[in-house]
């Protein structure tokens, strides 16, 4: 399964962060090459077929959500 874990960089393309904190996505969790997408790409997912390194879709994939306590 692929995972949707609540970052994006809708609003300021390419600045990936955390919906929840606004703090920076850091590097190391992407994947190869990634993220690759372009202004429709706004969201990422955990990524099963890259060990679940991060990969930035669009809003149009249907992933199970990772939820985040306090």
């Amino acid at each position: 399964r692929d995972y949707w874990g609540g970052g994006t960089d809708f609003g300021r393309e390419g600045q990936w962060y955390w919906m929840n904190s606004l703090s920076p996505v850091d590097d190391f969790v992407w994947g190869s090459s990634e993220p690759n997408g372009n202004v429709t790409e706004n969201y990422h997912e955990f990524r099963y077929t890259r060990d679940y390194m991060l990969e930035d879709i669009n809003q149009n994939n249907t992933n199970f959500p990772i939820c985040q306590r306090n």
